[in-house]
């Protein structure tokens, strides 16, 4: 049996214009293949200004994922790594 850990990912619009179609994969590396398999509670994800939103991804404890990359229809692609 194959032990999962949770990922919370939660994202904010500090801008005064929509954010649509907010997309979140997660990966070892910075700019890094997304790790699979995955599963996701939500995803392509619209944000309206000022508005936050979690998303979840459930992995197996043993991959190893340090970074979230986001890109949008309408947003530049952005890293950061996983605390």
């Amino acid at each position: 049996m194959t032990t999962k850990k949770q990922v919370t990912i939660r994202l904010h619009n500090p801008s005064e214009h929509i954010a649509f179609f907010e997309r979140a994969t997660i990966s070892a590396a910075q700019g890094g293949d997304e790790i699979l398999p995955i599963e996701y509670d939500d995803n392509y994800v619209t944000l309206y200004p000022q508005e936050t939103s979690e998303i979840h991804g459930t992995v197996s404890s043993a991959a190893d994922s340090h970074w979230v990359k986001l890109e949008g229809y309408n947003t530049a692609a952005i890293s950061i790594p996983i605390k």
